[in-house]
């Protein structure tokens, strides 16, 4: 910003910029003073040769400021009131690729905590989390109501319940109204050429899917496969004589609502359980408390199931924090798993430096990816084993 403050000031007023977000500033202190042009800057940095944030106003809403909160040399929040409107603006500077991990780690919670301490920002994180669960409930409600559908429909297809037939009635128990066929000459020659054998031996017919049948039959135990969006496209193929694995997807599920649902679930009985989660978990910057997650859910799975299977994280692009985050995760859980008996798909390696098998999110995976992972699961489920 050194002698660029009046070339700054100049820009604003050419294309009408009344407040302005400035970074690597590199200006000691924590002031503010006017540039010129009717604007003032307020600025903080602890380094003259790197770093700094700052805030640029024009100079009729630098009166209106209420607050300035310097945080670090790479985070502020200036707070004003503008006719009524209590406006916070953040000014943030990330750290580059070549930076420390913990210098990026301190840059999230410092930031995490700013964006905070603003009662909107707030306010919108308890409704979108309220919205998510008014979404789990819904998707749970529409399955209840397609898995009736597919049952009524599966009936059908197979003629429905089927009845044990009825003996034909005697000319004498003939109601009012008697049906009489017409034949022709043709069709009377041949009847009389080829007379119908009559068998006294009755036809038993059986039906599999009586639903009012009182004799008890044994289900066979269905696989449960439960994690975030991920699991979008994955598709397991039914076994030969065995029920198809139930695949929930609940998008943007972090670890304890994977352990909600499951509690909604605790009444049935799974053969086997693979629980897909991590992804979301990272934003919170809470390792600790995302293990002892974990650990607590794999528990509640265990209760429910003959085997715990957990299907490790994929490696997203969504910069260096959250892969770093990942692989840890990834690290941790495929450690855990072993010494605990428990299976582990090791995602990370069927995707790192495989290309196409990410969207352009960087996060979801692509059809290719979505039919490995379906493999890798479905390998697991057949095995009993997590590892490939």
């Amino acid at each position: 910003m050194t002698g660029k403050g009046r070339e700054l000031a100049d820009m604003m007023e050419r294309r009408k910029v009344d407040i302005l977000c400035v970074q690597e500033t590199r200006w000691k202190g924590s002031k503010a003073r006017n540039i010129g042009a009717g604007f003032k800057l307020f600025y903080y940095g602890v380094d003259s040769k790197r770093n700094g944030v700052g805030v640029v106003l024009k100079e009729e809403f630098g009166r209106n400021v209420l607050e300035v909160k310097r945080v670090s040399d790479r985070v502020m929040r200036l707070k004003l009131e503008i006719e009524g409107v209590m406006l916070n603006v953040v000014s943030g500077y990330a750290p580059q690729v070549g930076c420390e991990l913990e210098e990026k780690e301190r840059f999230w919670s410092e930031l995490d905590e700013v964006m905070e301490s603003i009662p909107t920002v707030r306010s919108l994180t308890e409704k979108i989390a309220a919205l998510e669960v008014c979404i789990q409930t819904l998707e749970r409600v529409s399955e209840s109501e397609s898995s009736v559908v597919s049952v009524g429909e599966s009936l059908d297809a197979l003629g429905g319940v089927s009845n044990p037939p009825s003996p034909a009635l005697e000319p004498s128990q003939w109601g009012k109204w008697v049906t009489t066929l017409r034949h022709n000459c043709k069709a009377k020659a041949n009847a009389k050429a080829h007379p119908r054998e009559h068998h006294s031996s009755l036809l038993h017919v059986s039906n599999r899917f009586a639903l009012l049948s009182e004799a008890p039959t044994e289900k066979p135990e269905r696989a449960l496969v439960i994690g975030d969006s991920i699991l979008r496209h994955v598709k397991l193929a039914r076994p030969l004589g065995a029920p198809a694995a139930l695949v929930r997807c609940i998008p943007g599920a972090r670890v304890p609502d994977l352990a909600g649902n499951l509690r909604v679930l605790g009444k049935h009985r799974f053969s086997k359980i693979v629980i897909h989660v991590g992804a979301n978990d990272i934003r919170l910057r809470q390792s600790e408390v995302t293990k002892s997650n974990m650990v607590e859910v794999c528990k509640l799975a265990k209760a429910m199931s003959d085997a715990v299977i957990c299907s490790g994280p994929i490696p997203m692009r969504r910069g260096d924090v959250s892969y770093s985050r990942l692989w840890l995760l990834n690290c941790w859980m495929s450690r855990w798993c072993s010494e605990n008996n428990l299976g582990f798909i090791d995602n990370w390696t069927i995707f790192e430096g495989k290309a196409g098998l990410l969207g352009r999110d960087g996060v979801h995976p692509t059809r290719e990816g979505a039919a490995l992972i379906s493999c890798s699961i479905a390998h697991s489920l057949r095995t009993g084993l997590g590892n490939l």
